[in-house]
Formats: structure tokens, sequence, C-alpha cells
């Protein structure tokens, strides 16, 4: 067996879990506009959506998409002072099945969790 072969990368094998679950993937609760909100600091609303439409979100308005199961809507999130610093984000609400929303948050933590995924 040559060296190359030896050192070879193995293929992970083991899903990555989210940090953070709010809702059991299976769960059919319905989450009303307004009852589940999240904000998303270091992210512009322009990106949430581009990162949102590239997990699979139809924009159907200004500021409103949709996936199979659940429904979100942006705006800006209250700006933030630290000292002399000034910065905002994005508040995404969403509402629908339970286990929808969590199933959009298990893919956005990755692509928030360092502000590009």
């Amino acid at each position: 067996m040559s060296a190359v072969a030896m050192h070879a990368p193995q293929v992970a094998t083991k899903e990555l879990k989210p940090l953070v679950t709010y809702f059991a993937p299976d769960c059919q609760d319905q989450v009303q506009p307004g009852e589940f909100v999240n904000d998303y600091y270091g992210v512009p609303v322009w990106l949430m959506q581009d990162y949102l439409v590239a997990l699979g979100a139809e924009v159907i308005g200004e500021n409103v998409l949709c996936f199979e199961r659940c429904r979100v809507e942006l705006a800006p999130a209250p700006r933030k002072h630290v000292g002399s610093l000034e910065f905002g984000g994005s508040r995404v609400s969403f509402s629908g099945c339970a286990g929808g929303i969590q199933e959009v948050l298990d893919k956005l933590e990755w692509k928030t969790l360092r502000c590009g995924g």
C-alpha cells in the first residue's frame, strides 16, 4: 500500500446536528405570526433573503418568503450600540408548522453561524 493511500482523508459519515432545537422535527403544532421571532445581527435583510432563497424559499412578496411548511417575514432588527459602535441585522419572524420551522432553522444556523455559511 502506498503512503498516499494510507493517509487518504476519510469521508465523514455522521450528519451535523443543530446547535439549538426549538421544536421536534415531526411537530405539527401551528406557530402564529409574531410568536417565534429571531434577530440575526450582522446579517442585513437583503443577505438573509439570499440565504433563505438558497435554502429553498420562494419569494412571495417584499421581505416575505415561503417554504413548503412555513412562512418567513423579514424586517430590520433594532440597532444595537456597543460603546461608539452601532450595528444592525435582520429580524426574522417564522409562522406555520413548528416542525417545518425547525427544518429551516437547522439549515439557517450553519449559514448564520459565521455570517456566510
